[in-house]
């Protein structure tokens, strides 16, 4: 088995970084514009939205469409991982996270799905300055 050593990523996304035009809230998740958290297999992390992609056209043949919310979840250098919530225009109930990626050690990590109610706020979304945390 291959175990690459990454260099730790010095810097989560600041407040004027995350994404502001989506409120989270339910039993494992909270976010509302500022650093929120997600409870993953019993551990609370931090959670930074720090991208949104607008795929609310994107369903097609009847499928709805949905957002998606690029997120850093967790605390620099010591507990980092990224993930994906993905948010469906039909199921404004829940949140699925997918493609997550725990970085210390390198492994996948679970892909569950967290009961919330979701909305978008002001005028949807809004294109964002993006994070780049790697110089």
């Amino acid at each position: 088995m291959v175990r690459p050593t990454l260099r730790p990523i010095a810097a989560l996304p600041d407040s004027e970084q995350l994404v502001r035009d989506v409120v989270m809230d339910g039993t494992d998740i909270h976010y509302g514009g500022n650093v929120g958290t997600i409870s993953i297999m019993n551990s609370t992390y931090e959670l930074y939205p720090f991208e949104m992609v607008d795929c609310s056209d994107c369903g097609g043949d009847g499928q709805p469409g949905w957002f998606e919310l690029h997120s850093m979840i967790g605390a620099a250098e010591t507990d980092l991982g990224f993930g994906i919530l993905y948010l469906y225009v039909n199921r404004q109930d829940r949140a699925y996270l997918s493609h997550y990626i725990r970085f210390n050690p390198v492994h996948h990590g679970v892909s569950p799905t967290l009961m919330a109610d979701w909305f978008l706020q002001g005028d949807g979304p809004s294109p964002q300055a993006g994070w780049r945390g790697l110089p």
